[in-house]
């Protein structure tokens, strides 16, 4: 039901012969029965000066588009020759036009019928002249509005739906005091000088469909100056109140501007790789789908209206115009700017803000910096007689990769960074923030002698070694059990219930976890789940569960607490075969690989308990095969297995206390951070 007119064959053949006078194919006769002129011709009634058409050329203030306009003139003039009437049809107003015109005829009604000068809609508290919903809009059409459409022969017409909002910026009735000229060497005040008309107002591009903002045009009173500026005047807007500036809703270039919600959203999609052009596919989604939507109702409305008519419709069928195309300019007039002039309204933007964005790097702290070279982005920078401007751009980030300075420099060389280094350590004097102790860079012996003079903080408290005091053997000590540590075997099932039922009355929040169950190394068949080690800080219990048949109540909720961490090398392994043998869900595991990891302490997550005890501790975990592989169900344990278990399960808590304690993440996000979690050294 997209075409509800019916036309008939003579009237397509009407509109052909137009379209090919106009094209300039066929030359116009005088003596014709079709006059042309009084055609309406869908136009442009937009001149140099301009904001209020739908096409591409709104973005020629971003664009080289020379040739092109010049081929279009030239094609315009050979046009104009054949048809001398289409002049006159370009200057016939679009409805939009025309709706915008009415609004500011209105505005002068208003004023002279109150006698105060106050609009209705400041009175209403409100900057917003605001088309009604489509529900009232179709059911409730305004004659008005209805009367600026070009062909009014139809009963029923969707022009309620193409109204835009209108923001109303006037300024001289939102401030007590008369605006200055920003004429240089002019201080006169200025005056009212009227609406504009040509465009009646500044369109702004909007996430799902566009809005215009009406202003008035202020002339100076100085006779030398007479200076024209209109209320959305950069200059006048900025010697605004901030509170008043901050309800200007668009950032404007030559001859169109995007709205500030459009602003706000595309800042972080391009910090977020949703570039330029991206993005205008996306706002082009949302637009049109607003537009899909508006014609869905419409065509809904119509198809009510025709299953269910009146009988005054049954007599005389009403008859129904088509909704207009997305960018009709007579009707719907839509309108996406291109990718290029969002990529020069987002410089715009940021150019706007960069004294924020750098007082905020300012504010930045940062102990564990590190710095690097990058050239990536040299290849997209303009070059002088082939010989790019820079070679590389240098990033320094913090702990928490917040970038904390990032210059261009036109060689690997640091020395051009000496300015830069001084600021950024005269920021953290300012605020307060503890200096730089450790600095990452990939050349080490090149930048070290720079960066300790430039940040002397790097060499505090620093003992060079000699390489004669290096030791060359690889023996290490076994990780260290303190004498204060306690470790308990429980062999019967109360033993277990009772020392559970105490640890949960003050139940730790971190404990280092291991499983033992025997397995056959040559046919590869595991079994039953002989022991449970479980470290705090002050006791390691071994728990004997071969004869057991079920887990006691307690040591269950307490492998069920998804809230005490139960930290180890593999651990989800053993927690899973603690449910296949006894029925148990346990929660609140903590694969030690994974953190370390996460933390950079390690580059690999797979490590060994072992290997990652000789990188965070410095110490060896014995993993001897015979023991590995004993009969961990006896009745009675060797002492060699009991240390053995007993270390398996200290080492994880030892691990995780010094990787919590001693190190920090540098170079890369946390992505599971525990917090709230107390641990005790």
């Amino acid at each position: 039901m997209r075409v509800l007119q019916k036309v008939n064959p003579l009237q397509q053949l009407l509109h052909k012969l137009i379209s090919l006078v106009d094209s300039g194919i066929l030359e116009e006769d005088n003596n014709s029965p079709v006059n042309t002129s009084q055609i309406p011709i869908m136009a442009d009634f937009d001149d140099d000066n301009s904001d209020c058409e739908t096409d591409n050329d709104d973005d020629s203030d971003v664009e080289d588009n020379g040739k092109q306009n010049e081929s279009a003139q030239n094609n315009s003039n050979n046009i104009n020759k054949n048809n001398p009437n289409r002049n006159d049809n370009k200057n016939k107003k679009t409805f939009l036009h025309k709706y915008l015109l009415s609004i500011q005829e209105r505005l002068v009604r208003d004023k002279k019928n109150s006698g105060e000068g106050l609009l209705v809609e400041y009175s209403r508290g409100t900057f917003w002249t605001l088309p009604p919903d489509p529900f009232f809009a179709l059911r409730n059409p305004s004659p008005e509005i209805l009367a600026l459409r070009a062909d009014e022969s139809f009963d029923y017409d969707p022009a309620m739906l193409y109204l835009p909002k209108v923001f109303l910026w006037l300024l001289h009735l939102l401030v007590n005091y008369k605006l200055k000229c920003q004429e240089p060497n002019c201080t006169s005040h200025l005056t009212i000088n009227g609406y504009p008309k040509n465009p009646p107002a500044r369109r702004v591009v909007d996430l799902k469909r566009n809005f215009y903002v009406m202003s008035m045009t202020y002339i100076c009173t100085n006779k030398h100056c007479k200076k024209t500026l209109s209320g959305h005047n950069k200059g006048i807007i900025r010697k605004l109140p901030l509170y008043l500036q901050q309800e200007f809703p668009a950032y404007f270039t030559h001859r169109t501007g995007i709205s500030r919600d459009v602003g706000d959203v595309f800042r972080p999609c391009v910090q977020n790789a949703l570039g330029p052009k991206r993005f205008q596919k996306v706002l082009q989604e949302l637009q049109r789908l607003t537009h899909a939507r508006l014609e869905f109702q419409y065509l809904n409305y119509i198809n009510s209206r025709r299953t269910s008519p009146t009988l005054e419709e049954i007599i005389s069928p009403p008859t129904f115009q088509t909704f207009s195309s997305y960018d009709d300019k007579d009707g719907y007039a839509g309108y996406i700017p291109s990718g290029q002039y969002l990529h020069t309204i987002y410089t715009i933007i940021i150019n706007e803000i960069r004294h924020l964005i750098d007082k905020q790097v300012m504010v930045l702290g940062g102990r564990v910096l590190k710095g690097d070279h990058t050239f990536k982005i040299i290849k997209h920078l303009g070059r002088i007689d082939g010989s790019p401007t820079f070679l590389a751009v240098y990033t320094v980030c913090n702990e928490y990769e917040e970038i904390r300075m990032q210059l261009l420099i036109p060689t690997k060389s640091l020395k051009h960074l000496k300015f830069a280094f001084d600021s950024m350590r005269d920021a953290y004097n300012m605020y307060g923030h503890d200096h730089p102790e450790i600095f990452f860079t990939d050349n080490v012996t090149g930048e070290q002698a720079f960066l300790s003079s430039v940040l002397p903080s790097l060499t505090r408290d620093v003992v060079p070694v000699k390489l004669s005091d290096i030791k060359t053997n690889n023996q290490l000590p076994v990780v260290p059990i303190p004498e204060n540590v306690n470790i308990i075997i429980l062999s019967t099932y109360n033993e277990i219930k009772r020392t559970f039922e105490t640890m949960l009355e003050d139940k730790p929040f971190v404990v280092g976890f291991d499983c033992e169950w025997p397995y056959d190394k040559y046919t590869g068949t595991q079994g039953k789940l002989a022991l449970i080690q479980i470290a705090t800080s002050r006791n390691i219990w071994i728990l004997k569960l071969a004869t057991l048949s079920e887990l006691p109540e307690p040591l269950q909720r307490f492998l069920q607490d998804g809230d005490i961490k139960k930290v180890g090398r593999a651990v989800g392994g053993d927690l899973a075969k603690i449910h296949r043998d006894f029925g148990v869900l346990c929660q609140g595991d903590l694969e030690l690989g994974r953190f370390c990891k996460e933390r950079d302490v390690i580059h690999d997550a797979r490590m060994s308990l072992a290997d990652i005890c000789k990188k965070v501790l410095g110490c060896s975990l014995p993993k001897v095969d015979d023991i590995r592989s004993s009969d961990w169900d006896s009745d009675i344990l060797s002492p060699q297995q009991i240390e053995y278990a007993a270390h398996d399960a200290w080492a994880g808590l030892d691990v995780f206390n010094a990787v919590i304690t001693r190190y920090f993440p540098v170079g890369k996000l946390v992505l599971k951070p525990l917090q709230g979690i107390h641990t005790e050294i």
